[in-house]
């Protein structure tokens, strides 16, 4: 009939003769809205963990979709864009991009988790689109599922011959331990980066791991440390400059004015951070002016929490 089926519960998708997808990851209260095909017609499941979380599944298809439900976050079909360019910018030929689930949970205000699934040509291979939507994860600071698009790739890694992907897997992999706190495994997983780098004299790989070397050794270290660090860094951001890695730079002196920041050099740290910011825009890098915008708002805050205490 062509008309999309509405399935309602793990009932009604096996009334249906539908496959039931994976709900076991869900936890209490939480639903997913998951696009599929039902005796060859299109179909949307709504499933939940629970009754409360089919209830917020179901609210979700009623009146949040195709828009998030924060008035102030992305709609899904910004995502899908967002999503293309970020794998367009890495040299992935996206030839189609969708979202065939989205999860939520009751009594929260907006989707808490999305399944980004990309269709890329012949010529490239998944593990790199999979490291590319990681690393649009990471931006929006969803490192979870960050994590399982690095797992992915990992997979998928494992199965290829790419030490060159598989490198830029542990970097990811290493930001996002490193952002959970984990900084031993954060260093061990950079290790295995710029070992890569070393063998390979592979120089953007070793620029970027650089960066990522610096930012665990400064979160742990003494402030004598952090200031070895800042000249690390400061070298690299040279170095990525002289050699037109353009992002490469931008990401070290970024990660020099957070240190700045955190080490109680407000000012400096602040004026380096504001000067970035312009030269990132005019550069066209949007998403490092993001960053360095998100760190002073960070710190702007807490300043004025600090006076109100």
């Amino acid at each position: 009939s062509g008309a999309t089926a509405v399935i309602i519960g793990s009932d009604g998708v096996r009334r249906m003769g539908a496959t039931l997808p994976t709900t076991t990851l869900l936890g209490p209260g939480e639903g997913m809205v998951v696009a599929t095909t039902a005796r060859g017609e299109p179909a949307v499941m709504v499933l939940g963990a629970d009754a409360a979380g089919t209830m917020a599944a179901a609210e979700l298809l009623a009146g949040r979709l195709p828009r998030v439900w924060d008035p102030k976050g992305p709609t899904l079909a910004h995502v899908v864009d967002e999503v293309k360019t970020v794998l367009t910018a890495g040299g992935v030929a996206a030839t189609g991009v969708s979202i065939p689930r989205v999860s939520v949970r009751a009594g929260e205000s907006e989707i808490h988790a999305k399944e980004v699934f990309q269709e890329v040509g012949d010529k490239t291979p998944e593990a790199q689109a999979e490291l590319r939507l990681a690393q649009l994860l990471l931006d929006r600071s969803e490192n979870n599922e960050a994590v399982k698009s690095i797992q992915r790739a990992e997979d998928l890694l494992a199965k290829t011959t790419s030490p060159r992907d598989e490198a830029m897997a542990r970097i990811l992999l290493a930001q996002t331990l490193m952002a959970s706190g984990k900084l031993a495994e954060a260093r061990e997983s950079i290790s295995q980066a710029i070992q890569f780098a070393e063998h390979s004299h592979d120089l953007e790989i070793s620029l970027m791991s650089g960066v990522i070397s610096a930012r665990i050794d400064a979160a742990s270290g003494s402030p004598a440390q952090r200031r070895e660090v800042a000249k690390r860094l400061n070298a690299v951001a040279q170095q990525a400059k002289a050699a037109e890695f353009v992002y490469a730079a931008l990401e070290a002196r970024l990660a020099m004015g957070e240190m700045e920041l955190n080490s109680g050099n407000t000012t400096a740290g602040r004026t380096h951070l504001e000067v970035l910011e312009e030269e990132a825009s005019s550069q066209g890098f949007q998403l490092v002016v993001q960053k360095a915008s998100a760190v002073l708002g960070t710190r702007e805050n807490q300043a004025a929490l600090h006076v109100r205490n």
